[in-house]
């Protein structure tokens, strides 16, 4: 009887081992086929044209706009928040881990130098420079008051691009006459309610035919908007080529503002790898076609070599342009 029961213990032991061995393998596998998956790489819609040259083979491409992914990437799961990198033009990476809460832990490691660069821009119709009234067309204090108090009918990227919330950030720069402008800044100073203000005007040209995009200002002439403020990038390839060039003044911000390429991405192997991938010379001669200024490139037609760019963006904190979303969206 002994020996029938401790033989009985023994063939018990041997399964639990297998199923346990079996559970191990089982998770192992899994492991390793999320690991060894194709990388997950996210661009911001403006850098839609660039990231259409990267293949299936190389990485599956979500184009979305950046603060649909901020919002979505909050709350990811640190250990698989389904994303290896993200392309975005700004800081996008930091404002995401500076809106995490502290237990939820860092997605990015540090985004690292630019991969390229371009100025904001104010393309303004000649005829309607009357209303702008400002001795420098470029000063973004004075083109915020001049939508606010004079009718000035500014387009601006939508609130949900990445373009979008850099143009708000250097539209309040230019109001603060302060690059460094803190969080507290937007409350306890007038900056808050004088962006929303320049924000709901813009959004009103911005809802209609003409004022969504240069493309479209350029479709519809100046009816449908005096200005528009974006990226040399976008505007200015497409003001050298476009048959009303001679009707539009193209005016640098001042002080400059630049949105920046950036790269983020999470830590370890995938990471690299998405690094690897996206700081290649193809991509880098995407960039340079699609506008953008890449060191070491020449500059495509509507692009200009001068002004030299400042060596930072010129632009708050990657906090501030969280809160600015907050005022804006």
């Amino acid at each position: 009887m002994a020996r029938r029961l401790i033989a009985l213990v023994a063939a018990v032991g041997m399964v639990v081992v297998a199923v346990t061995v079996r559970h191990n393998r089982d998770n192992t596998h899994a492991t390793t086929n999320t690991a060894s998956g194709p990388l997950q790489l996210v661009c911001a819609t403006e850098l839609a044209a660039v990231c259409d040259g990267i293949t299936a083979a190389d990485a599956e491409v979500t184009v979305e706009p950046a603060t649909v992914t901020a919002d979505r990437l909050r709350t990811a799961d640190a250990d698989d928040p389904g994303i290896d990198g993200w392309l975005a033009p700004g800081p996008w990476g930091a404002v995401v881990d500076t809106a995490r809460p502290s237990s939820a832990g860092r997605l990015f490691s540090d985004a690292g130098a630019p991969l390229a660069r371009s100025p904001f821009v104010l393309a303004v119709w000649k005829d309607k420079r009357a209303p702008l009234a400002c001795a420098d067309a470029g000063d973004l204090g004075c083109v915020g008051d001049a939508v606010i108090t004079r009718g000035f009918r500014l387009g601006v990227a939508a609130d949900d691009q990445a373009e979008g919330v850099l143009a708000d950030a250097a539209l309040g720069v230019g109001h603060a006459k302060n690059r460094n402008f803190a969080t507290n800044d937007l409350e306890e100073t007038d900056l808050s309610d004088w962006l929303a203000a320049v924000d709901t005007n813009s959004d009103r040209v911005s809802r209609n035919p003409g004022g969504r995009s240069f493309t479209e200002l350029l479709t519809f002439g100046a009816a449908a908007a005096d200005g528009y403020l974006s990226t040399e990038a976008d505007i200015g390839p497409q003001l050298v080529r476009a048959a009303k060039r001679s009707q539009l003044d193209l005016v640098y911000v001042t002080p400059p503002a630049t949105a920046d390429v950036l790269l983020s991405v999470r830590p370890g192997k995938r990471g690299d790898r998405v690094k690897e991938l996206v700081r290649s010379d193809r991509i880098r001669q995407l960039l340079q076609a699609n506008g953008w200024r890449v060191d070491g490139l020449p500059p495509v037609a509507g692009v200009n070599a001068t002004p030299r760019l400042p060596a930072d963006d010129g632009l708050p904190s990657a906090g501030v342009l969280q809160a600015l979303r907050a005022i804006t969206k």
